[in-house]
């Protein structure tokens, strides 16, 4: 799977850190939804090999800014 779009539901918890291993994963966005757990280190670290876009919830973005290309 590369590009997963899953912005504007009503998704509770958290980004699973699973997806952390979609290593060919370059597009993900999961904005607009109920989630409150941070985004995982695993997913994170996506950014700095395969994942070009991570847009998500400014709540749920790591607070070093690394992660999250944008929030909303």
């Amino acid at each position: 799977m590369t590009r997963m779009f899953y912005y504007d539901n009503a998704f509770t918890g958290g980004v699973p850190v699973e997806w952390g291993s979609l290593t060919n994963m370059d597009i993900l966005q999961v904005q607009m939804n109920l989630l409150t757990v941070e985004i995982p280190f695993e997913v994170c670290s996506l950014t700095f090999a395969s994942l070009t876009n991570l847009i998500a919830d400014c709540a749920i973005c790591p607070a070093t800014g690394t992660c999250c290309d944008e929030c909303v």
